[in-house]
């Protein structure tokens, strides 16, 4: 190791001494040159030991300020900007001090002509070859040094582009990069960092084919869904891989680099518009807090804590039944050290445990609550209402009293579109949440529920279920041919979810801008497309129990009023539930039979129209479910 060291030492000192006597060269060459340009002039015996005493001066004055100014602990490779404002500003102080001493060493004018030459030449050598060795390594060096690489292709030519190509000038990307293609027909037959802009869309195969292609990369944050299908299909066609820059709220999350480029995936296929999202709201809210996340190992609730550890929480306690999933939760959000930390801590509870629920919230005193734990699976929930309503609306009162009598700032409800005209019993308990939280929300504890739609990828959902499909040969199947859906990605429904929850006041619902719906049926027919290998065909199941063609994010009575946020919207809602109302629900729900319980939620929902068949289901007939 201290072989090593002193390595690595002696190289850097050779390498600033190098530097320095070019440096010295250049300035000696300047001065000389200006001095033959002015020879007729100012040769002679009356200035030539002054001449020599300034030229020292000068060359050592400017030496000892370019290392007063770390000029030469920037590298050759890396030239960029900084150059030009250190060596500016060094050459700068040089000249001026040049002056000063010029003027009280000698009153010989012509010494004073020699110094205008003598600034612009040594300016010019001493960002010349910098800049010169700059270029030349980046169009000689880069490219034969990634001979190795895939023959990379951007498509997009704006700021990521040049984000991408300076990252390849300094040797960071493990691509060639052939050139850029671009739909601005502007941008065609120009040169970008010295890769040509080759054309547009309708020069993409022949470019691929012409220059032995072997990756496509998108590099830009707004490609509209149906361009991206198209980029995708002829890479297929060519045998040639496309991969995508990271989205914009891995970028703003410190998540991802922009030189992690990664493949296709299932989100990027709804080309959806990159959303940036303002950090000093939800900073406010989070820094520095403690934090309880209820159903923390789940799809969102992970997400949220992942999240929450870019905002700099005080603690972070992470709860949930699921020991397995909370533990490894744990362990990757300690950096796969610890389970245990100052700032994370694993909880092992059920929701539904009203007396350790208010026993935790006394331990850990949190200042901010996200409540995500839920049951979510729409038909199941129809075969096993009494789960949905013990635990989406017994276990949401629990956590949500227990937030108030501690003083809790501020309770983050995760709630669902489906909670809107419900036609199931889970969409039903989560509405319930809803009214819950707005009747219990006070000055002291604002309690806000945030409403969205369906993320993709999250445990249980469609996705998974159609890419397993997808990879066994099996066929895919669909409720029905004309069943649409919102969708968003995870990381993006927790970015909104915090914003929303940020701004949001004590007994709102937010909602979420879900985008553009979804026909599933297309959807389908373009991932077998995009990931099948032609043996998955799409057939029809019909609609499960509970399921609706399409859902929504407010009811027919209700409006959406925007905030300063165009993605986060507050729900005007005409329905509310008085306290009184709740304690007596919540009397009756551990008391009457699930159906009565359904009942009685149909006289606080207005719209609640139950499309399942309502019967609970033990023995035989739960057989036949789980091989349905």
């Amino acid at each position: 190791m201290v072989k090593k060291r002193m390595k690595n030492s002696f190289k850097r000192i050779v390498r600033y001494a190098t530097l320095i006597t070019i440096d010295v060269f250049l300035l000696l060459s300047a001065w000389e040159l200006s001095y033959y340009i002015n020879s007729q002039h100012l040769w002679s015996h009356t200035t030539i030991w002054p001449g020599f005493h300034l030229l020292a001066f000068m060359t050592a004055i400017q030496i000892v300020i370019f290392v007063f100014l770390k000029i030469y602990w920037i590298t050759l490779r890396t030239v960029s900007l900084e150059l030009v404002y250190k060596g500016g500003l060094g050459l700068l102080i040089g000249h001026f001090m040049t002056v000063i001493f010029v003027s009280g060493f000698t009153s010989n004018i012509n010494i004073l002509h020699l110094l205008l030459p003598y600034w612009s030449m040594s300016t010019v050598f001493i960002f010349g070859y910098r800049l010169a060795f700059r270029m030349f390594r980046g169009y000689t060096y880069y490219d034969t040094n990634h001979e190795d690489m895939p023959r990379t292709l951007l498509y997009g030519g704006g700021e990521v582009a040049d984000q991408l190509l300076r990252l390849y000038r300094k040797d960071l990307l493990s691509y060639k990069i052939i050139g850029i293609i671009d739909d601005n027909p502007l941008k065609h037959h120009t040169l970008q960092h010295g890769k040509a802009v080759m054309g547009g869309y309708s020069d993409l195969e022949r470019i691929i084919t012409d220059h032995r292609i072997d990756v496509v990369v998108i590099s830009t944050m707004k490609m509209h869904k149906s361009r991206m299908d198209n980029v995708i299909d002829v890479a297929k066609d060519h045998d040639v891989e496309v991969k995508i820059i990271p989205s914009t709220i891995e970028l703003e999350s410190s998540k991802k680099t922009i030189a992690d480029i990664r493949d296709i995936q299932v989100e990027d296929l709804l080309g959806r518009d990159p959303v940036s999202i303002d950090r000093e709201p939800i900073l406010e809210m989070i820094m520095d807090k403690r934090v309880l996340v209820t159903g923390a190992g789940g799809t969102i609730g992970s997400e949220i804590c992942s999240q929450l550890m870019t905002y700099n929480p005080k603690q972070v306690i992470i709860l949930d039944i699921d020991e397995t999933e909370i533990h490894n939760l744990a362990l990757k959000l300690n950096g796969y050290n610890t389970a245990f930390s100052r700032t994370v801590t694993p909880v092992v509870c059920d929701v539904r445990d009203a007396e350790k629920i208010e026993r935790l919230f006394s331990t850990y005193s949190p200042d901010i609550v996200f409540h995500a734990a839920a049951n979510k699976h729409v038909p199941l929930m129809e075969y096993f209402p009494e789960e949905a309503l013990k635990t989406n609306i017994g276990g949401s009162y629990n956590v949500l009293t227990a937030a108030v009598k501690m003083k809790v700032s501020k309770c983050i409800v995760i709630s669902t579109d489906k909670a809107v005209n419900p036609t199931n019993v889970m969409g039903a308990t989560k509405r319930m949440s809803e009214l819950i939280g707005s009747a219990l929300s006070n000055d002291t504890t604002e309690i806000v529920s945030v409403r969205f739609g369906n993320v993709l990828g999250s445990r249980g959902s469609m996705l998974p279920l159609f890419m397993d499909q997808i990879k066994a040969g099996l066929p895919i199947t669909v409720t029905h041919k004309e069943i649409i859906r919102y969708f968003m990605s995870i990381p993006e429904a927790v970015s909104l979810v915090f914003l929303a929850g940020s701004i949001g006041n004590g007994k709102e619902v937010m909602v979420l801008d879900m985008g553009h719906p979804v026909r599933i049926y297309d959807f389908a027919q373009n991932l077998v497309k995009k990931f099948g290998d032609g043996r998955s065909k799409i057939i029809i199941t019909g609609l499960r129990p509970g399921e609706k063609l399409y859902e929504e994010l407010l009811a027919s009575r209700d409006k959406n009023i925007p905030t300063n946020y165009r993605k986060v919207f507050r729900a005007q809602l005409e329905t509310s539930m008085e306290k009184r109302f709740i304690e007596q629900f919540m009397r009756d729900l551990y008391t009457s039979s699930p159906e009565e319980m359904i009942e009685q939620m149909k006289t606080y929902i207005p719209g609640f129209v139950r499309n399942g068949n309502g019967s609970a289901v033990t023995g035989e007939s739960a057989q036949e479910i789980g091989q349905a």
